[in-house]
């Protein structure tokens, strides 16, 4: 069922993206028409094969790792939390954690559903839709105008080894190229087994948890990680010369049980990430600088953040940043005096903020 609130003064985009949470929906329109589909498997509308071509064909077998998950959690409205936002249970699946070599979890808040088997159910199906990583776009005929987004298809490829193979229509704008009208089908390979659903795999809810304290087994990303080089943070070594430094500030993740970060770098023109390992302090941001950096240089900087019990976040990566030091126009002096000696002779004193090196 779908229970909640709508704001009246939220876009009509927002409150219908959070009406849809409650099935997993997607809106299909087409002009005036509007169409609203659940969650649910539907029959395949079509199926296409090679006759069907009007042009090429483009195919991915994999999605980019960062956008693989093996697990879903996040909140619903409970009713034994006053119909406040409360946990439900996680969905993980310890075969796909063991493919990726770590966990990392999509977080879906559900603000309008109010039961935690089907907060599950959603949960699950947005993870092995998840692991459905084919990609394919077709060029068609005519022959597949009936088709919209939403539908799914049969696809039969005998380079590729489909038979009858099962897709989820993304896209299907008609295109007009050479003077010819067609389809272009955008489509991610799907399967029926994604909805099902037993009441067996529902987890109940602790009707009296244990307690309310966050768990120490997980642990947030950091909040941000900021980059900043420049003349300011110039030193000079002990042979006179000048080194230019690149300052890392991490924001800390909402979570108290941080011990470390570790930090990993690479230059824009590198392949291997370096990386060591900085103690968090007690409250604030954590900041340091990695020296010496070369000035022109783009440097990419992502950390981790791990837990007093030995668990990790996942990553936050910085914007790359173009390290700016000895080409940096320098700062000003801060101060200049010229002192007129008896014998009509010139002193000149000057001071610039340049750091000295230890």
């Amino acid at each position: 069922a779908c229970a909640g609130i709508l704001d009246s003064s939220a876009t009509i985009k927002s409150n219908l993206e959070a009406l849809m949470t409650s099935m997993n929906g997607e809106v299909v329109t087409n002009g005036s028409l509007w169409k609203i589909y659940p969650a649910v498997w539907r029959a395949p509308s079509k199926s296409l094969d090679e006759d069907d071509f009007r042009g090429g064909q483009t195919t991915k077998a994999r999605r980019p790792r960062k956008e693989l998950y093996n697990g879903v959690r996040g909140t619903f409205k409970s009713p034994d939390n006053e119909y406040q936002l409360a946990d439900y249970p996680a969905v993980i699946s310890d075969a796909f954690i063991a493919m990726d070599g770590k966990e990392n979890f999509l977080d879906i808040e559900l603000p309008f559903t109010q039961s935690a088997a089907t907060a599950q159910r959603i949960a699950k199906i947005l993870l092995l839709e998840n692991r459905q990583q084919i990609t394919t776009s077709w060029e068609l005929k005519m022959t597949a105008w009936s088709i919209e987004a939403a539908d799914n298809v049969q696809l039969n490829r005998t380079k590729l080894g489909w038979v009858e193979k099962y897709f989820k229509v993304k896209r299907a704008p008609t295109v007009i190229e050479n003077g010819k009208m067609g389809v272009k089908l955008e489509m991610v390979e799907t399967d029926p087994s994604i909805y099902d659903w037993s009441t067996d795999e529902e987890i109940t809810i602790d009707p009296a948890p244990n307690t309310n304290l966050p768990n120490p087994m997980y642990i947030s990303e950091p909040a941000s990680i900021t980059l900043e080089s420049g003349s300011d943070l110039q030193v000079v070594d002990s042979a006179g010369q000048v080194h230019s430094q690149l300052q890392i500030t991490i924001a800390p993740p909402v979570d108290a049980f941080v011990k470390e970060y570790q930090v990993e770098w690479l230059l824009s023109d590198g392949l291997i990430w370096n990386e060591f390992t900085i103690p968090a302090k007690d409250a604030g941001n954590t900041q340091f600088v990695l020296s010496p950096v070369f000035d022109l240089k783009t440097y990419h900087v992502r950390a981790f953040a791990r837990s007093r019990f030995g668990a990790e976040s996942d990553y936050v990566e910085a914007t790359p940043h173009l390290v700016q030091g000895k080409t940096e126009d320098p700062s000003d002096v801060d101060r200049f005096t010229i002192l007129i000696q008896p014998d009509g002779t010139r002193l000149f004193d000057a001071a610039h903020p340049l750091a000295e090196a230890d």
